[in-house]
């Protein structure tokens, strides 16, 4: 009995060295560049326990990514569930259904950097059946769950308008937290860097805006005139613009 524990302890521990490794370096390098040689030693590991824990290196890859968000998005839905609990009978507010949504993600990644950097190279991987079989997947019961709360809390918004809306505030959650230190380029290191809980809230005040902004439609998609202009050949600019391009 204490051998069969033993052997359990000893597998459980080497699964883990190796997901910890292969998230490191294939962060670090990517996860084309970083070879299972590679994990395998950072590990002190061999090939063989790859193949035996998870298959392969695409099975290593999904299983980080299963270790890091299935958690959140339990967490996410036990959220959901409390603000329904709580506001009931009542739709939850936009601010609750936010914070649902976003603040287990903003914590993961606060505590795990390499993930952050590693779920920000597979989100721009150019193949495509690897992002959705990797990431995507992980998500389709979060949208199911999600999306019915939100369409609730915002009748104003058309499901396609609403569609278009979460995939803007995801993409932006996903950028603020794979490239978190970027603002420090562009603002020369003037940006206070706030703890994960004022990002959180400045992310959920963005994202209200977003949500709450009056549906649009192509007749209300004004530019003032701008959009004319790149519809049109470059001999029609000084017809178009007239004195004010005599001014350029």
């Amino acid at each position: 009995m204490a051998r069969d524990s033993a052997r359990i302890s000893v597998s459980f521990s080497t699964k883990e060295r190796l997901l910890d490794s292969a998230e490191e370096l294939f962060a670090q390098h990517g996860i084309h560049t970083a070879s299972m040689r590679d994990i395998t030693g950072h590990a002190g590991t061999n090939i063989a326990s790859v193949n035996y824990h998870f298959g392969s290196k695409e099975g290593l890859l999904e299983a980080i990514f299963e270790r890091r968000i299935k958690p959140v998005n339990e967490e996410r839905m036990r959220l959901f569930d409390i603000a329904e609990q709580h506001f009931a009978p009542n739709c939850p507010p936009i601010d609750a259904l936010l914070y649902a949504l976003m603040a287990p993600a903003m914590r993961c990644i606060s505590n795990s950097p390499s993930f952050a950097r590693l779920a920000g190279r597979v989100q721009t991987d150019p193949n495509d059946e690897l992002r959705e079989r990797v990431i995507l997947s992980q998500f389709k019961e979060l949208a199911a769950r999600a999306f019915p709360l939100f369409q609730k809390a915002l009748p104003h918004l058309t499901m396609e308008e609403l569609w278009w809306r979460m995939h803007f505030i995801v993409g932006s959650m996903t950028y603020t937290w794979t490239n978190y230190r970027d603002i420090d380029i562009f603002t020369k290191n003037v940006v206070n860097h706030p703890s994960v809980q004022q990002l959180t809230k400045r992310l959920i005040h963005a994202a209200k805006t977003t949500l709450l902004a009056p549906p649009t439609s192509e007749e209300k998609l004004e530019f003032g005139g701008l959009e004319r202009v790149y519809m049109l050949p470059d001999a029609s600019l000084p017809e178009l613009l007239g004195e004010s391009l005599a001014n350029v």
